[in-house]
């Protein structure tokens, strides 16, 4: 009894991970095209100005605690 509800939880764990992979891959080609073609970017990837100070050893004024 043991061995056959193994065998019958095999095609519904199958069947549930090509579905998934198959929402998966149209959800991710869609957001692809629709960004493509909005031309939004969805990261910036150029360097921004920065508040940080550089911070050398030989600088005396600032202390970093």
């Amino acid at each position: 009894m043991k061995f056959l509800k193994k065998i019958l939880q095999i095609p519904p764990f199958i069947i549930n991970t090509i579905l998934l992979s198959i929402v998966y891959f149209v959800g991710m080609g869609l957001s692809f095209i629709l960004h493509k073609f909005s031309k939004k970017k969805l990261f910036n990837l150029k360097k921004q100005k920065s508040y940080w100070i550089n911070y050398s050893k030989d600088n005396k004024f600032y202390r970093m605690y």
